[in-house]
Order: structure tokens, then sequence, then C-alpha cells
């Protein structure tokens, strides 16, 4: 039977770190985040731990993502117990001033800007021993789609497709693509990836907190995440369900509030050097509009390229004909797919009423993805289409993509020049570019949405839909002195929030704030707010932060650079710089980068709300608090180490011991097990006995055996394939056994990264079944008998399972 995994694939497994031909340990050991949402502002604090095992003196490189549109207002470097604050200063002479340390004998940070929202962090001079944490604190303004508000921390920078031919000369930066000429820094924005499964890899952990103030919160969840809830006073506080994760998407948080029946404003002062700062919230209620707008030309570019491939593809469709369902029946919808080409639906725009009735809509699905994102030839595309089909009627632009592309600035730059057509970005995916959403939609007078896949798009569609109608109220301003962050005027639509960042000379705070606009029927709309509420410095740096931006825009980056230093903010053309001069070390000369996780591209863990009232889970041991007795400590017993029979003489793995098991469960998707019938049991104790706690050596396999269970093949699984995946599940387990005490929690935490990926609910996969086989391959040595029974099972059951296109994730 031929390997259906050929070897080139293979080689990417086993990466660890390479200097100079000799495998290393990678230096990022984990990431902690710590969030609070208060009222309409995100306040994160992100730790990333390096320990440095190597016994060279080593610099050390790694790219990491925030927000676009952060204000990223403290960076600290902790050394060994020491912390040093670290400052901006203009790049270039940040970047000499570090050189300068470094050649000092001094330990070094730098973390520079390489996108909106894209970092690079350098530290020099790591000496064996060391552990040193950087401290990134950024707060931003939560999203809003009407009564869905959203933030979303990314772990992974995502892998950008980077078009153009590569320049001769050497690069700019030590990652994986050559600079080209339409990205002369791609070699700055291409980190290197992880191996897929990879035990070497960092993981996060996670804490936070929800409070949305005084609006009524309906429901709170995540598409990307497990997640424990605990209630807190108004909110929730927020942990991981498994207590950690691997760093390879974007944590996304939704809730939704309840819709106010009228127009509701909320604000938050703040005073400073003569200074007043506001941040005004106003959310409008829902409803049809006083006057029906005429109908629109809607030209939609759907992303057709390879970062869409699989289940992102389907959603992709999906919302195309959720978007199509929910727009006026007289609105006209242009449909163009692009990757490397554009391919036109129809040769002109078809009425919304008529399209959603086409059956080659839905059809779209079974096309697949592939190639590269050449966003600009098909923006310049459909400007064009518009000119031939919609002159003198209302035309908008509404683009679903990823946005991944290295060449953002050429695109911004391009489209400044476009007609006055406002352009609306769909983000799509696990790691779409916000810096791109954001810039297109800001600069043209649109909106912008980012999503994941695994998120409710009937609901954002329908949201989007609305939000694209009429305004409620236009240039919507501030007056009696208060001075807008932004350049243009603000749009408020029905059933919308519109956050506005307000300056002011004096003291008025206490004095309040009045808007005024025009309403939609063409009168003048006008509202007060009486006094705001106390708020904290993140009010000014939030207005410090808006204008650094909008000079950026508009050319002025010496005036971006003086504010972003007195404010302490990192923006384009900045950086932050730290170092410790308490003691002189041995120079480094040579260096490692930091690979990232590879994207999850083919499905999410993405999992239900978990109303509990569980602590958060950490360690294994909290795990397994969770997972059985919602937070309640349990008896020493059986399932805890100890007597590896259970009490009252019954049969460890028999059925009224597997059946007490299971009622004892606590997690939703653990539900299923209780009807199952006394065979389908018998099928499933061999998988509940290779994680009792004489496997494992104690109480732990059993928290990870619970951590697994809702990965496994629900009942109505071909036998076939149940019984191959039992001989590698059998397999993995013996080995393991075999091994020192000391090696059995790496091996379990990555066998757990390679199996939990392997399981979807209608069947095991390829892509995902590649994995399990690299693992094996480079961590199993040659010889052992399990390998070969395992490399055997893989390669039986790669013949007879299904592909990754087209797989639902549970």
């Amino acid at each position: 039977m031929s390997d259906p995994f050929p070897m080139q694939r293979r080689e990417r497994f086993g990466l660890i770190g390479w200097l100079e031909s000799t495998c290393i340990q990678l230096p990022l050991e984990s990431i902690q985040c710590d969030f609070r949402v208060e009222g309409a502002l995100l306040d994160v604090c992100l730790d990333q731990l390096f320990v440095q095992t190597d016994p060279r003196a080593l610099d050390c490189l790694y790219n990491f993502p925030l927000p676009a549109g952060a204000a990223v207002y403290q960076c600290e470097m902790h050394v060994n117990g020491r912390v040093i604050r670290a400052v901006v200063e203009e790049q270039g002479e940040a970047r000499r001033l570090v050189a300068e340390q470094k050649r000092a004998g001094h330990r070094t940070a730098l973390v520079e800007m390489e996108r909106e929202n894209l970092f690079t962090l350098s530290l020099g001079n790591l000496q064996t021993g060391d552990t040193v944490l950087i401290r990134l604190r950024y707060f931003q303004t939560v999203q809003s789609l009407g009564d869905w508000r959203s933030f979303h921390i990314p772990f992974c920078p995502g892998e950008r497709y980077i078009p153009g031919s590569p320049l001769l000369r050497p690069p700019k930066g030590k990652g994986v693509s050559d600079d080209t000429a339409q990205v002369p820094d791609a070699s700055r924005i291409s980190p290197p990836r992880l191996d897929r499964g990879s035990p070497d890899g960092a993981r996060v952990h996670l804490s936070g907190s929800v409070d949305p103030g005084g609006c009524g919160l309906v429901d709170l969840s995540s598409p990307s995440h497990a997640i424990v809830l605990r209630r807190a006073g108004r909110g929730f506080e927020v942990s991981l369900a498994l207590g950690e994760t691997v760093p390879d998407r974007d944590l996304v948080i939704r809730w939704t509030e309840r819709a106010p029946e009228e127009v509701s404003v909320a604000g938050w002062g703040w005073e400073a050097g003569g200074q007043s700062y506001a941040m005004v919230q106003v959310t409008t209620p829902g409803g049809a509009a006083a006057v029906p707008r005429e109908p629109t030309d809607y030209y939609f570019l759907l992303d057709h390229s390879g970062s869409m491939a699989g289940l992102v593809w389907e959603k992709a469709v999906e919302a195309l004909g959720d978007f199509v369902r929910s727009v006026q029946p007289r609105d006209r919808v242009w449909i163009t797919l692009f990757d490397d080409q554009c391919r036109d639906y129809a040769e002109a725009p078809v009425e919304a009423e008529v399209l959603a009735r086409d059956p080659g809509l839905a059809a779209l699905g079974g096309l697949g993805a592939s190639g590269g994102t050449e966003l600009l030839p098909a923006v310049l595309h459909a400007f064009k289409a518009m000119k031939v089909h919609s002159c003198g009627r209302r035309t908008e632009l509404v683009i679903l993509t990823d946005g991944m592309v290295g060449n953002e600035a050429a695109l911004l730059g391009a489209l400044r020049q476009a007609p006055g057509v406002a352009v609306h970005m769909i983000g799509i995916g696990f790691t779409p570019n916000d810096a791109l959403l954001q810039g297109l939609a800001g600069q043209s007078g649109g909106t912008w949405h980012q999503t994941n896949p695994m998120d409710d798009w009937s609901g954002l569609m329908r949201r989007v839909a609305r939000r694209l109608g009429p305004p409620f109220v236009s240039r919507l301003i501030a007056v009696d002195g208060w001075e807008e962050a932004n350049l243009r005027e603000g749009v408020l639509r029905r059933g919308d929030t519109l956050t506005l960042l307000l300056k002011g000379e004096g003291e008025r705070v206490a004095r309040g704030v009045r808007l005024q606009g025009t309403g939609e029927d063409g009168s003048v709309w006008s509202c007060s707010l009486p006094t705001l509420e106390p708020g904290t410095a993140a009010v000014r740096l939030a207005w410090e932060r808006t204008r650094i931006q909008r000079d950026l825009r508009q050319g002025k980056k010496p005036e971006a650079i003086q504010r972003a230093k007195a404010c302490n903010l990192i923006c384009d053309g900045t950086a932050f710089i730290a170092w410790d001069d308490s003691e002189k070390v041995v120079v480094a000369t040579e260096s490692v980068f930091q690979p990232a996780e590879h994207v999850r591209f083919s499905g999410g863990a993405a999992r239900s709300l978990r109303l509990c009232g569980a602590p958060p889970a950490h360690s294994l041991e909290d795990r397994q608090q969770v997972y059985l007795g919602g937070g309640t400590p349990l008896a020493e017993g059986p399932m805890m180490g100890g007597s590896a029979q259970p009490a009252g003489g019954q049969r460890r793995g028999g059925f009224r011991f597997l059946r007490e098991l299971v009622s004892s469960f606590r997690v939703p998707e653990l539900a299923w097990l209780r009807g199952l019938t006394r065979s389908e049991y018998s099928d499933l104790s061999p998988i509940l006995e290779l994680w009792g706690p004489d496997v494992a050596g104690d109480h732990k396999g059993w928290g990870e055996l619970l951590i697994r269970l809702y990965r496994l093949p629900r009942p109505g699984c071909p036998a076939k394939e149940l019984g191959l995946w039992l001989d590698i599940l059998r397999g993995l387990m013996g080995w393991l056994a075999a091994q020192p005490p000391e090696d059995r929690t790496r091996h379990m935490r990555s066998i757990d990264t390679a199996l939990v990926a392997a399981w979807f609910r209608d069947g095991i996969h390829t892509v995902e079944l590649e994995w399990v086989e690299g693992w094996v391959r480079t961590t199993i040595p040659e010889g052992t008998p399990e390998r070969e029974k395992i490399l055997r099972a893989v390669v039986e059951l790669g013949a007879v399972v299904a592909p990754a296109d087209g797989a639902e994730w549970v």
C-alpha cells in the first residue's frame, strides 16, 4: 500500500530551533494574557516568558501580533527579578542605542512595529539560565456590530501572501520569505513556523473579566476557544476550560447587549494638564428606517485564495448567501471570486431576490480555494465593472477576505485615489489581518467587521446588511469646543453604536457633551450628555493614539513621532527600548529566531459557552476538578490514584463502573456518553482503560482522559476506523508507559496536541492524521515496536478516511 503522506511533507516535523546545525531548546516558554473589559474599553496585559537554556550567549528574535488600533502604552523587561521600564524612541535612534548597549555587554530589548498589528521583539545578550519576561500593556475600544460587542486578542502572526518578484539584494530580516518588489520587507514579517504538534512550542494561559457597565448583558461566548465563565457582579470572569492552549489563532470573545428602545448615550471623562478628554458612546434603537432608501448595487468580492481553504471557504460561501438574503429584494449584487485571477459570477449585477433563489450560489462551496491573495487587481476590476453597470445608482463595495497580504501599504495607497465608494471589509479567518480591514474601510468611510469561521454567520450578515443601510444620523460632531480625534464626521446607523474620542481646553468634564448631526429625514438631530462618568488616563491615551494615526495618514510623520514619544505610545517609526545596565555579561554572537505556530486553517477548537461555578482551570489537577466536579474537591479514590480497583468490587472498565464514571462528568460535550448502550460502552472501554492511573502513574492520567474524551469518535463511527484508531492509541499509551516519569508530562502534552486535532464530528481526516504521523516519526525512536505498529495503523487509516475539505469541527 502506498504511503499517503509523502516524505517531503514529513520533513517539516521535529523543528525545535536551529543554530549552526545544532538543535537548541526554544527560549519562549509561555504567554500569560490577562484582560479586563469595563464599559467601552478593553485593557490587556501580555507577559511573554523567555528561558535561555543554551550554554552559549544568544540573541533572540520573535515576531508577535497585537490588535490593529491598540494603544500600547507600557513595555517592561523583567530580567532575573529586575524590572526595567522601556521608553519609546524614534526607530533609527532606538536601533543605534540598543546596538551600543549590546556591544557594551548589557542585556537589551527592542520592540519594533512592522505593521500596525505585527511587531518584532529583539532580545540581546541572553545568558545561560536567564529568565526574561517582556510585559506589554495595551488597551483598545470594544468593537460593536448592532447589539453585538466583541474583541480579538491575537496570539499567532498570520501567514501573509507575498506578491511580487524577489529582489537580489540581501534581505532586511531573517524570515523565511524573500523581499520582493511589492513587499520590500517581506523577510521581516515572515517568521519560521513550528511543526504542527511540536511539544516545544509555548502555551497560552488566560484570565480576564467582562463588565459591560450599565448595559444589560444577554449572553457571552467564544467562537474560537473553549472557555469557563464565573459570574462576577454585572459580568463574568473568563478562563480557558483546559487551562492552556496553543497560540495558533486569535482569541475571540463576543457578547450580546440588550438593544435600547431609544437613543442611549454614555460617556467617560478625564482631565490632565489643563485639558479635558472624553469618550462618548452613542447607541441607537433598531427598527425600520423612517425614510426608505434607494436601491443599491453591492459589489461583493470573495477571497478564493489558498488561505481560505477548507472550513473557512465553506463559511465564506454561506456568508455570501446570508448577505444576499439580508439586503432588500430590489438591491442588485455583483459577485467576483478572486485569487491569482478574477472570476465573475454573472455578466451583470443580479437582483438580490433572483440571486437568492439561484442554486448556483450555494454550489460555489464546491469550488474549493487555492492561489494567491491578489486583492488590488480584484478591487480595480470591481471599480471598472461599476463604471459599466452602475452609473447613477447608489453603489457600495463589500470585500470578504482574511486580508493576509504583505503589500498593505500599496493597497491603501492605490485605493486613496479610488472613486468615492464606501468599502466595507469583512475579515474571516483564525488570524484575519485587522490592520488592512480597518485601513481600507476607514479611509473610504466604510465599515469593517472581524469574525471567526466558527461564529454565528447568519447573525453576523444580518447585522452587517443593516449597518449598510442609510444613516440614522450623519455628520455627527461634538459641539461647544470639543475636538474629535478623527478627521471624518461620525455616521450612526440604526441599531448600532458609535464611539467618539474628544478633547477640549480647560475643565469640561463636569459640563458634559452635546452632539449634533443630520437626521435621516434631513432635519437637525441633537442629544446631550449632562455629565461624564469618571474615567482613567486611558481616555486621554485613546485620543492621543487616534490622533497619532491621523497624523501618519496625513503624511505628518515627525509630528506623530513627537506625540508618540511624549505619550510613550508606540507607532510606525518608533520603538520601545530597554537595557539592563546592572551588570556586564558575555556579548552574544549568535541568534535564534523563535518560530511561530502554524495558523489553524482546517478547523478550530471552538466550544459552546460553559456556564459553571468552577474556579479558573490552571493545572491538570484544577482541570480535573472542573470536568469531574464543577470545582468541588474530589475524595481520594480509584480515579485519583491509589488502587486501580474501584470501590465495591466493580471491575474497572465494566459496564456499571463506566456508567457511574460518565454520570459524574459535568461537561456538556460529554452528555452524549450517558445514553450509550452496553455494546457501545464495550467499544469505548479500551479507550477509558488506556488513560487509567496505572498508565500515567498518578491521577493526572484521568485528567488527561477527560480532556480528550469529547474528541473521541461518536457512536456510529465505522468499525474499521475505530479499530485502527484504537491501535494508534494503544501504541501511543504503551510507549508512554515505558518512558521515565519526568518525560511523561511533556510527551502527554504533545500527544494531546496531535490527537485532539485528529477527530471531527464525522470521522478522521487526512490533514490532521498527518500531524499524528509526523509526531510519531520524529519522537518515537526507530526500531521501537510501538512505532511500527502505530505507523502501520496510520497508513491503513489514511487510505480509508475522508479528506479534510468539507470537514466540520465539533
